[in-house]
């Protein structure tokens, strides 16, 4: 963030473009004639879009275009829409800008950006419905933005026309002058050149880190004389950050000149983000990736995944030379299909299918189902269907847990047919103990568990559930902390015995809240599990504290909106809505709703965002066919309406419709029937509204 006539201090950083400074760069005639169009027009203009294929020079022009305007404001020039600078790549970190750009409401945002000049580079990475949200803000006039997007990807801005257009590529340069550099120039320069394409802007102390055998001084040394030799620039605000002077090709190099000594040392090392040991995979030789790295490349793709790095990661790869893709082809189908480009996913899969083994082939589509089965795309939900069918009748391994995934997206379609799971386990416990089976079992347990909680029962015992899933745990006892204090405790009392008391009007409920909240801590305190299983599990806490009288209201609508954006990003539906119905409760429940001079009171924003919250999330559920997430939102919206007085007749009449056709969910029914004998009192309903739990599906 440059602030006018201030010192420069760099807001989010490496999540910002670099300062592409003009001092060793020099512009063809589009980018000339674009910074002419606009210099010294910052108050008649607020908004520009610009579009073009990559490497054409539009975000060279764009930083030249602002330095221009720049030296108006230097000059003290009264230029109202640049008192502040700011400058952010999407090519990484979708879920800060995110964040950066979430406001309760529309008007609120626009007053947070007014008055600034800001350069959105990339912005065909975010998702649609970020831009379709933002497309108010970025044309109010109230502020100067300038978006930049690459023209193949313009499907995702649609709804944004183009002010400026650039065709004409900038050159590349081929590291033809490593012969002049010694040892560790070359590897400094390589490791630049492979970070940029990550982040332009690289954090030399990310550099000293990766480096950890070399000195500091050699290290500084000669960056310095790279500098010198203006191979490299230091960011002109800020040089602990700095960045390539040409548009650099290493591709050629690395193949002539392979450098995996030094690649398997960063992918080697506890210091390396798990993304750039991604890039530094990619960079690879051939040998080397199908030799040594043959057992890292998995898991560091699985790894690289779980941060939700998908347009990142697809970029990388598509980078690379055909040789290197075709190495990747399994990754690049499954980031395909992340970033719903489906109909390449399908070409590359039936490639791979043609090829492989009959067991390879099942494993091929077990992994597609596991990784597109949260989404409502049409096409993703059409192609896992086909893999089901094709798979679940055959009586083997691959059979079974197809009929596993079966009964999983039954229920979060709202179908809790929970027995089966149980039946699964027994016959995986046939075949030979792998990670694939081991997985599914584990997931049959929970997901046993879950739809038990669903329909507000406690788990059967009579097949020895609990006392099996414990014993299967016992071979790891961090996970078997994690899943007994989640699942077994905190769960059962959240979701079965805290409604129980609310509902009876029982004394205690105090004490199970305590008990449960314990629990929850003792699960996320584990450190187990990926960055979105705790996510889960402190949403799941939150959703618990709700049930005190007073709690962080805002802490909580923080988290539940990360959750919602990291799902948004990930284009994961059924988490979007579940986020959705979590802030729809938590709204209604909101200690400020219940003051001491005007009692219940509902402010104009807070109802507006129940009823945002509430048909976004209904939307959804309504496209995914998700009758239970659509069933949970209508009753409790009911139970919103009797707390704020509508006629109780009318609203149990709703209910009574709802539950005609979910005899099964035993919580609800008896919600409704403690209602219509006990009646309406207003704590009593709020008490019922605090217990209601949101469970995940």
């Amino acid at each position: 963030m440059i602030r006018k006539r201030k010192s420069v201090a760099l807001f989010l950083a490496r999540k910002f473009l670099p300062d592409k400074s003009t001092k060793f760069i020099v512009l063809n005639k589009f980018q000339k004639n674009f910074i002419e169009k606009y210099q010294g027009k910052s108050n008649s203009v607020g908004f520009i879009c610009l579009e073009g294929a990559e490497n054409t020079g539009k975000t060279t022009a764009v930083i030249n275009l602002m330095e221009s305007l720049w030296k108006y404001v230097e000059k003290d020039c009264d230029i109202e829409k640049i008192l502040n600078a700011t400058i952010i790549n999407c090519s990484t970190n979708q879920e800060e800008i995110l964040f950066l750009f979430s406001r309760d409401r529309q008007e609120q945002r626009i007053s947070k950006f007014s008055n600034n000049l800001v350069v959105i580079d990339n912005i065909e990475k975010m998702s649609p419905l970020f831009i379709e949200d933002c497309k108010e803000l970025f044309q109010s006039q109230k502020s100067f933005f300038i978006l930049i997007y690459n023209r193949p990807n313009q499907k995702n801005i649609n709804t944004l026309k183009p002010t400026d257009s650039f065709d004409n590529a900038i050159p590349s340069f081929e590291l033809d002058n490593f012969n002049i550099m010694n040892s560790v120039e070359k590897d400094l320069l390589l490791i630049i050149c492979i970070l940029s394409d990550i982040t332009y802007l690289v954090y030399k102390k990310e550099i000293y880190s990766l480096l950890d055998h070399l000195p500091n001084r050699i290290i500084k040394k000669s960056l310095n004389h790279l500098i010198k030799r203006k191979i490299i620039n230091a960011f002109a605000f800020n040089d602990h950050y700095i960045y390539k002077s040409q548009n650099l090709n290493i591709n050629q190099y690395l193949i002539d000149n392979p450098r995996d000594d030094l690649l398997l040392r960063l992918i080697k090392s506890n210091q390396t983000d798990i993304i750039y040991k991604w890039s530094f995979l990619l960079n690879c030789s051939e040998k080397s990736i199908t030799g040594e790295l043959s057992r890292n490349k998995a898991s560091i793709f699985n790894q690289a995944t779980n941060t939700g790095s998908y347009r990142t990661m697809y970029t990388l790869l598509n980078k690379k030379s055909e040789q290197i893709q075709n190495l990747f082809l399994y990754e690049k189908a499954i980031l395909s299909f992340y970033m719903g480009e489906h109909k390449e996913s399908h070409i590359i899969l039936n490639e791979l299918l043609s090829q492989s083994s009959p067991n390879r082939k099942e494993e091929l589509k077990l992994a597609v189902i596991q990784a597109t089965h949260g989404s409502s795309n049409r096409e993703c939900v059409s192609l896992i269907q086909t893999y089901l069918a094709e798979m679940e009748c055959k009586d083997t391994v691959y059979g079974c847990i197809a009929r596993y995934w079966r009964l999983h997206i039954d229920t979060e379609m709202g179908i809790f047919n929970y027995e089966p799971f149980l039946d699964i386990i027994y016959m995986l416990k046939t075949f030979d103990s792998t990670a694939l089976t081991q997985n599914t079992i584990q997931r049959c347990y929970t997901d046993y568990i879950r739809c038990c909680h669903i329909v507000g029962e406690k788990c059967n015992d009579s097949r020895s559930v609990i006392s099996n899933f414990i014993k299967f745990l016992s071979v790891n006892p961090i996970k078997k902390q994690y899943y007994e204090n989640l699942y077994l405790k905190a769960n059962a009392i959240h979701y079965i015995e805290i409604p129980n008391a609310f509902l009876r009007r029982e004394k205690n409920t105090e004490g199970l809240v305590n008990s449960a909240k314990t629990y929850y801590e003792d699960a996320i305190c584990c450190n187990y599990g990926d960055d979105k299983s705790v996510a889960a599990a402190e949403l799941k806490m939150i959703d618990l504290q709700i049930c005190y009288s007073d709690f962080d209201f805002a802490n909580a609508k923080i988290k539940i909106q990360k959750f919602k954006r990291s799902s948004l990003y990930n284009e994961v539906d059924v988490f979007v809505a579940y986020s959705c119905t979590l802030l729809v409760k938590l709204h209604i429940t909101a200690p400020q709703n219940m003051s001491n001079d005007r009692g219940l009171y509902f402010e104009e924003d807070t109802l507006n965002e129940i009823e945002s919250n509430y048909y976004e999330g209904l939307k959804i559920y309504e496209k995914f066919k998700n009758t239970y997430g659509v069933f949970r939102l209508k009753f409790l919206y009911c139970l919103f309406k009797l707390y704020r007085g509508s006629p109780s007749s009318q609203v149990l009449s709703e209910m009574n419709i709802l539950l005609q056709k979910n005899h099964n969910l035993k919580r609800e029914n008896a919600i409704y029937d403690a209602l219509k004998r006990d009646g309406h009192e207003k704590m009593y309903i709020l008490g019922l509204i605090k217990s209601y739990p949101i469970i995940l599906q």
